[in-house]
């Protein structure tokens, strides 16, 4: 760890790599090589780390959140970042930064309405009202009328506009 803090990923790794080695079901340890690889660009082999940390415990939301946040960095496997999000989102429903993947996500995949509805989610857990608002009334726009992400965008407005008066 003390290494790879000091930005020499060539030490860092193998012995990461040693510790993995020796405890080959510690998902913890696939996570934070995973977040070594991630924080120094090499996206494709963060995925891998963080996919055999999410095989060892599906649903870990302090796995399955970087996961999902590599995956949509590289713009690979959305669906299944979406997923691992949706997952987060049951364990952890007021994790602004999950929301925020979320909407990403969906934006990658040109589901605008589905993003405005988790960015307008993100923006209100984060006291963001204005923003809030506007991501709420862009997914009604959107989405078809009750459907789930419409609902959830009609909730956000109820909660969001009195505050706001």
């Amino acid at each position: 760890i003390a290494h790879y803090r000091r930005g020499d990923l060539a030490q860092a790794l193998p012995l990461i790599d040693r510790l993995i080695a020796d405890e080959p079901n510690d998902p913890f340890l696939l996570e934070l090589k995973g977040q070594m690889l991630f924080e120094n660009g090499r996206l494709p082999e963060a995925v891998a780390a963080y996919k055999q940390a999410t095989a060892l415990r599906p649903e870990d939301p302090a796995l399955l959140a970087p996961a999902a946040r590599a995956m949509i960095e590289t713009g690979q496997d959305l669906d299944t970042a979406i997923d691992m999000l949706n997952r987060v989102i049951v364990h952890e429903p007021r994790n602004p930064g999950a929301w925020r993947q979320l909407g990403i996500a969906y934006g990658k995949k040109d589901d605008i309405g589905q993003a405005s509805a988790a960015l307008a989610e993100s923006a209100m857990l984060a006291g963001r009202r204005d923003d809030a608002i506007l991501q709420a009334n862009r997914a009604q726009s959107l989405l078809p009328k009750g459907s789930p992400g419409w609902l959830r965008a009609e909730d956000i407005l109820r909660a969001a506009k009195p505050e706001k008066d």
